[in-house]
């Protein structure tokens, strides 16, 4: 098994257990706190009317019900997310919404090719792909000529003030803590850099 085979085999478990299970029931909580990046996201990406669209990573469906009135209903979104207690929170929330639809699986390995999209959006999703490559190369298959990629990702800790404040707080008072700097290759929230 490779390493990013056995990454995303940890995440299943993760977002399949108690993360996955945290997130779906604290969903409203956790979609208000992420709402300001979704404005921001969808005036980038441009869903367009009638078009068809990917969501990768989509969670509990905020982004993919919002992408479903965007694309009205002559145009179709399809979720996709490896948790199945989120997609159980997504498909609730999805009910009587025709144009939307939700598929378990990784991005990495999911067959996409017929999907033909006109738009592949990920609100951080895509910073856990354990094998980039492999995960953008399929989505690339699902892809319509003249389609789009838009997604969210953290840039790297030194450039996320928010998040350097309590961790230096942090590190006054508890011996230890780990360095939020990555050392290695691995997935993380922190993972996309420039070059």
């Amino acid at each position: 098994m490779t390493p990013a085979q056995s990454f995303n085999d940890e995440q299943r478990a993760r977002w399949n257990g108690k993360d996955g299970e945290f997130w779906a029931s604290h969903h409203d909580r956790l979609d208000r706190i992420l709402a300001p990046i979704n404005d921001p996201l969808l005036a980038f990406a441009e869903p367009e009317p009638e078009s068809s669209v990917l969501d990768v990573g989509c969670g509990c469906g905020a982004l993919t019900l919002e992408i479903a009135r965007r694309v009205g209903p002559l145009g179709q979104v399809t979720g996709i997310d490896v948790s199945e207690p989120m997609l159980g929170r997504a498909a609730e929330r999805l009910r009587g919404v025709p144009n939307a639809s939700l598929q378990l699986g990784d991005a990495a390995t999911l067959p996409l090719g017929a999907a033909r999209a006109g738009l592949i959006i990920s609100r951080f999703g895509v910073m856990f792909f354990g094998d980039p490559i492999a995960a953008f190369r399929n989505l690339r298959s699902a892809l319509r000529p003249g389609g789009k990629v838009r997604f969210a990702c953290w840039r790297p800790i030194a450039e996320n003030p928010w998040m350097q404040i309590p961790l230096h707080a942090v590190y006054e008072h508890v011996r230890g803590f780990p360095s939020p700097v990555r050392t290695s290759r691995a997935p993380s929230p922190l993972r996309i850099r420039n070059g």
